[in-house]
């Protein structure tokens, strides 16, 4: 697989996947190697100058291509990129997660990044919004609705159904092989250990969970590391008993199982881009709770019928949308059966319709 260090988890993380297959794919030359030594180990690989490649309007030229697609506009290259694609006739569309939902920004902001999409929606043919309410978010920066095409974030649907349907047949040994009582709901968080992720929020929930009269206290299973793993581990202790575990660092074929596992996905995040963990999760028949600067919330997840969307930070009102949800396991099951039925409709057909 492909190996690569991973900030947000903070460790090298070989991927069970190929992620450059299925698809033709080129690398352009890069001008990395050029830098200084010292500027390049102290500037992260990923910024506004960097990476530095070559070659891209030789080979636009050469390959007599219909669109140019960028993905996002916060760094140089990608206003070389549209400027390059532009004397050749060739359309350039533009996707983003940028949205209406994450955190506040003042007025001067705002008024700064609308001066920056006046010269780019010239350049721009199409901008591409992962979600419904981002349609509004483009309006608002002055981009006419002939040029805004709903384009949502999708996983490979048939993949995660199959694998967690596969899974679902050995779902009590894999219990038993994490040391899980029988009849006690399974909560799921999946993600990086960071600070905007608010994986303590969903702990502190769970353990204000033991003073609610529920027919049986959930356990809370959290796949994922990174920075605030100590912190992490010290507020699951406080619970005093197992009922919290830390699977660590779950690769991309484990995760169907754990979502197989799993009764609810939680998604406690102050911002997230768009959380395609809960498209996941969905394919496995999970119910979801996300906070309201979870992006995918207004789209795949039906408030009331598969899940619900509270205040970021509010741990009460997460307590209490957890015990409304635990409180009748044939709730929690008919939401995961809605669930499937609704990510149905959010499969990568309409990423690329057919």
């Amino acid at each position: 697989g492909s190996q690569l260090w991973d900030d947000g988890f903070k460790r090298v993380v070989v991927w069970n996947v190929a992620l450059l297959g299925g698809y033709d794919h080129e690398f352009l030359p890069s001008l990395d190697h050029l830098l200084p030594r010292r500027w390049r180990e102290n500037q992260p690989a990923w910024s506004l100058w960097r990476p530095i490649n070559y070659g891209l309007f030789r080979r636009l030229r050469r390959g007599k291509f219909d669109a140019l697609w960028i993905h996002g506009y916060a760094r140089a290259y990608h206003w070389g990129a549209m400027l390059e694609a532009w004397p050749l006739g060739i359309k350039v569309l533009m996707r983003d997660d940028a949205t209406g939902i994450g955190p506040s920004r003042n007025r001067a902001y705002k008024f700064v990044k609308q001066l920056i999409f006046h010269p780019a929606g010239q350049l721009m043919d199409g901008v591409l919004p992962i979600y419904t309410p981002a349609i509004d978010y483009y309006r608002n920066l002055g981009f006419p609705d002939r040029k805004i095409f709903m384009m949502p974030y999708t996983v490979d649907n048939q993949f995660f159904q199959d694998k967690a349907d596969e899974a679902s047949a050995h779902r009590e040994d894999f219990r038993r092989s994490l040391g899980l009582e029988p009849d006690r709901p399974v909560v799921l968080f999946s993600g990086k250990f960071q600070p905007r992720k608010r994986a303590i929020d969903l702990i502190e929930a769970i353990i204000a969970l033991r003073d609610t009269a529920l027919p049986a206290q959930p356990y809370l299973l959290l796949a994922g590391d990174g920075e605030l793993r100590p912190q992490i581990e010290a507020a699951a202790g406080r619970m005093g008993d197992d009922s919290i575990r830390l699977l660590g660092f779950q690769n991309h074929s484990a995760l169907p199982a754990l979502y197989d596992l799993a009764d609810t996905l939680v998604l406690p995040s102050e911002n997230e881009g768009f959380g395609v963990v809960v498209n996941e999760a969905m394919n496995a028949r999970c119910a979801v709770i996300v906070s309201d600067k979870v992006n995918s919330g207004p789209d795949p997840l039906q408030e009331g019928r598969n899940g619900f969307i509270y205040p970021t930070g509010d741990v009460a009102a997460l307590t209490a949308m957890r015990c409304k949800v635990l409180a009748d396991p044939a709730r929690y099951r008919a939401m995961g059966e809605a669930s499937r039925k609704i990510i149905n409709g959010w499969a990568c057909r309409r990423t690329w319709p057919c």
